[in-house]
């Protein structure tokens, strides 16, 4: 067993980096701002995905989506309170899907889950 590194005088733990993609001073216990339902989804062509942003506290407004590199499909169904609808998914729909909400100090979170679309040959 490995036993944890020393701690700071500051409070910190020794070891300088915690996990990767963790920014200083963030806790990592403590709940992402923005969230989305399923982090993951998968479906079969033709079928209905639907991705479900919300905040982990009251307060955001102002929900989004976009598509990194490309574009949100132009049939999706964005309701404004932070969920997308993707009827009739296509292969071309997969990719990370973004969800921007503003909080009630003005301040812009993100978060990101992945659509994968197959289909049968």
């Amino acid at each position: 067993m490995v036993p944890p590194p020393p701690e700071r005088p500051d409070g910190g733990s020794g070891g300088g980096g915690g996990r990767p993609g963790e920014r200083p001073g963030e806790r990592p216990d403590a709940a992402a701002p923005l969230t989305i339902q399923p982090e993951r989804a998968v479906a079969e062509a033709g079928q209905e995905v639907r991705l479900y942003c919300s905040g982990s506290t009251a307060g955001f407004s102002r929900f989004g989506w976009t598509k990194e590199g490309g574009r949100v499909p132009f049939s999706a169904v964005e309701d404004g309170t932070g969920s997308l609808t993707i009827p009739d998914a296509r292969q071309e729909f997969s990719g990370v899907y973004v969800c921007s909400a503003v909080d009630s100090q003005g301040v812009s979170h993100e978060a990101r889950a992945t659509v994968e679309i197959f289909a049968y040959a």
